[in-house]
């Protein structure tokens, strides 16, 4: 089985965002008007992408290498749903709140 390091961890998080903004064009954009709601959701759900992170290094200390496996494609699935359904069309319709480094 394939040992996953930090950079592994990352490089899917950062594919999912690649994917996510290749189909923004194809993302709803009216999701969220009220700007104090939509900085509420947009800083949750990232926090939501950093906790998710944190729990691969857990699995993988306590999982076989087929489980952690398993687990890292679900949360890179997940991340990926995160990040092109709820934060391209959140920053779309309110791109003050992207954070510099998003692009």
């Amino acid at each position: 089985m394939p040992e996953f390091t930090a950079l592994t961890r990352l490089g899917i998080l950062a594919h999912a965002r690649v994917v996510a903004w290749q189909l923004r064009g194809a993302s709803t954009t009216d999701m969220i008007s009220d700007p104090n709601t939509a900085k509420y959701v947009g800083e949750l759900m990232l926090q939501f992408l950093l906790d998710m992170e944190k729990s691969l290094d857990v699995v993988k200390k306590s999982s076989a290498p087929d489980e952690s496996l398993m687990y890292v494609k679900a949360v890179g699935n997940v991340s990926f749903r995160v990040v092109n359904d709820v934060l391209e069309p959140l920053y779309a319709q309110h791109p003050e709140l992207k954070p510099p480094s998003w692009d």
